[in-house]
């Protein structure tokens, strides 16, 4: 999808807004159990130097959280504390790690997709005037690799997990409202489903689009925004 290039922005971009992201948040879950249920993520802030990232484990017993953050300078680009990524293949294939950290959690997996991403940007009205916008992308895939939990090591397949990838310019200072992001994933398809409304509880911009591998969508502009795409 050359109108979003998966890579997170690199140490040679220039030029870009004081409040600008870009930033990655991924889920992984068992296909026949619902924990442990994992959720990890990060995000760098290039013109204020910071890079920061969490994960997220929950068990049938209880929620375990870690937070990390450091001068982006810091880093390579690449990892930030305890985990790392690489995109192997943009939009395709992703390699994630998460080395020793609090929760107990870590591990070393690969991402496939299993459906096309569904592309779009979120416009905002700010109270003071003007907008802001940051673009969103979605996607459905399943990862192979180990995961360990207090030390008790696993070898997974076929696990399902979701990505949603944002970079842009994101404000809260009164323009945005309810937002909600439901995905969920099957044998053979994913369903999505976003709406994005203001806190007057109005109409808000969604633009998406599908690439021509998808069965059931098309482009659109509406308030809620959903879509349907046969999977792998």
């Amino acid at each position: 999808m050359e109108s979003f290039p998966d890579e997170l922005v690199g140490p040679g971009v220039t030029g870009l807004p004081e409040r600008f992201f870009d930033r990655f948040v991924f889920n992984l879950h068992r296909t026949d159990a619902i924990t442990p249920s994992i959720i990890f993520g990060l995000g760098i802030h290039p013109v204020r130097d910071t890079v920061d990232g969490f994960a997220i484990l929950t068990t049938r017993t209880e929620q375990r959280n870690v937070r990390f953050a450091t001068e982006l300078s810091a880093t390579g680009w690449s990892s930030c504390g305890p985990l790392s990524w690489q995109v192997i293949e943009p939009m395709t294939t992703w390699h994630v790690a998460l080395g020793p950290n609090p929760t107990g959690l870590q591990f070393d997996l690969t991402w496939r997709a299993r459906a096309p991403a569904w592309h779009g940007d979120v416009t905002v009205a700010n109270t003071g005037g003007g907008t802001t916008s940051f673009e969103h992308l979605f996607q459905s895939g399943r990862y192979d690799g180990t995961l360990a939990i207090d030390g008790v090591e696993e070898r997974i397949a076929g696990w399902y997990g979701q990505r949603d990838r944002s970079r842009g310019v994101r404000t809260m200072s009164g323009g945005q409202g309810l937002h909600i992001w439901y995905q969920a994933q099957f044998p053979d398809r994913s369903v999505g489903f976003l709406l994005v409304e203001n806190r007057a509880c109005t109409s808000g911009t969604r633009r998406s689009s599908r690439t021509a591998r998808s069965a059931s969508c098309s482009s659109r502009t509406a308030t809620a925004a959903g879509c349907c795409s046969r999977a792998r």
